[in-house]
């Protein structure tokens, strides 16, 4: 069967010496391919471009390699992530309807970029947890989020962004998928596993019950950083791929350093039983 074949955006193809096609100019994304012939060398450079999409016995054809061998080089490019589904059909952000309940200036300027974007239809109700027919909401919270915070959204399936401020650094993230990836309460009952003291902790640092009152504010620059972070990461947490699943993402600022952390569901959380 015929396969579309695709670049992700940003994986340019290049030649880089006889016999040899890279592909992207990061060490942690770029691969090079070596050993090649020059007519295989030809087909990869042809899938530079947006319109470099192509059926891979089309490309077998036009550039004269067996079908057998364009398979390989396909499968070579997306073991590496170098490929994108061509078939799928994102979804429009502009149809999109975002909740991003609370207050401060770090929600503020994450609405400015999200709307900035043409993120869609934005709900800025401050208190309420309104949206629960929204296709994401982000909570915000300084320090830590409480594990039922997102319960109303949760209950409506409506998945979670979380973006928490604390010293030195934002986390954003894991999206939570309701019945599909780690809710609130699985991060939680991690934390504990770690920590046995975290339930105290916790308990001194939110509301016994979810407070969307509280504001979520931080110095301009390091505000507007954040609201740029977010914005881009829900923007792909929008897409038909839905981004990674169970990743956070971890930003010290206000020089930044990146480490992400996956997570995975907890075996004592009742989302499991809410799925099944």
């Amino acid at each position: 069967m015929s396969t579309t074949v695709r670049l992700r955006p940003g994986a340019r193809p290049v030649r880089r010496g006889p016999g040899e096609v890279q592909f992207g100019l990061s060490p942690a994304h770029g691969i090079v391919l070596a050993g090649l012939t020059d007519r295989e060398a030809r087909l990869l450079l042809s899938l530079a471009g947006t319109s470099g999409a192509s059926c891979d016995d089309v490309l077998a054809q036009r550039f004269g390699v067996s079908a057998e061998r364009v398979a390989e080089l396909v499968m070579t490019l997306g073991g590496h992530g170098l490929l994108v589904d061509a078939g799928a059909t994102p979804r429009d952000p502009d149809s999109c309807c975002l909740a991003i309940p609370g207050r401060g200036n770090v929600i503020d300027r994450i609405r400015e970029e999200l709307a900035g974007v043409g993120a869609g239809r934005v709900i800025t109700d401050h208190d309420q947890p309104t949206g629960l027919g929204a296709d994401l909401v982000v909570l915000c919270a300084v320090d830590a989020i409480a594990p039922d915070q997102g319960r109303a959204w949760q209950d409506a399936g409506v998945p979670q962004l979380p973006v928490v401020l604390r010293d030195g650094e934002v986390v954003i993230g894991p999206l939570v998928r309701p019945g599909r990836s780690a809710c609130l309460r699985c991060l939680d009952l991690h934390r504990r596993d770690r920590d046995l003291a975290w339930p105290r902790i916790l308990s001194q640092l939110t509301s016994p019950t979810p407070d969307l009152t509280r504001r979520v504010d931080a110095a301009p620059a390091r505000a507007s950083t954040v609201g740029a972070l977010v914005a881009m990461i829900t923007l792909e947490c929008l897409d038909s791929a839905g981004g990674p699943p169970g990743v956070s993402w971890h930003v010290a600022l206000p020089l930044p350093e990146v480490c992400t952390r996956r997570w995975e569901r907890h075996p004592a959380c009742d989302c499991h039983i809410e799925a099944a």
